[in-house]
């Protein structure tokens, strides 16, 4: 049994590498139809931490990605749910420091997705990365989802693996 204590313990100490997941995601342009690059560097990050990443495409080079960590015993399906598309930068409107930057200036992280939702994506690879970590044997599944196009609407991206009947599960967090 894993503690909360254990827990703070592993985030603290895998803490840059959380800001540099992070800092990649949003150095790396997603706007809503150039998403190739971003889900390259999550299928990454995932396999790198020992999950298979399947690929779905409503579009050719606009890949979602569903990734499966089950335990050996049976239970409910746990969904994170996130998207890895951005609106593109207005034209003129680079920010403080660009829309790619990844800066990190007076303790915040600057560039476009920062907080939607790369933040949230990074945070749900992030913590299944650790707990797998630490040997933690999850009662049923912990599904990583990531999707394309949810800044158009989600067409291509989450209502098409709905409609694939791709995407179920119990409980989820987006």
């Amino acid at each position: 049994m894993i503690t909360p204590q254990q827990i703070i313990h592993m985030v603290d100490a895998c803490q840059d590498e959380a800001i540099q997941c992070l800092q990649e995601a949003v150095q790396t342009p997603s706007p809503t139809g150039e998403e190739l690059a971003i889900s390259r560097l999550f299928t990454r990050w995932i396999a790198d931490c020992g999950l298979t990443v399947e690929q779905y495409e409503a579009e050719p080079g606009r890949p979602n990605l569903i990734a499966q960590w089950h335990g050996i015993w049976p239970g409910k399906r746990f969904l994170f749910n996130g998207h890895l598309d951005v609106f593109p930068p207005s034209d003129g409107d680079g920010g403080w420091y660009g829309p790619w930057s990844g800066k990190i200036a007076d303790g915040f992280l600057y560039g476009r997705g920062a907080v939607d939702m790369k933040g949230g994506d990074c945070a749900a690879l992030m913590a299944v990365r650790l707990l797998r970590r630490m040997n933690f044997d999850p009662k049923g599944s912990v599904i990583l989802s990531y999707m394309v196009d949810e800044e158009n609407g989600g067409w291509k991206g989450v209502r098409y693996l709905i409609d694939q009947g791709l995407l179920k599960a119990d409980v989820g967090l987006c």
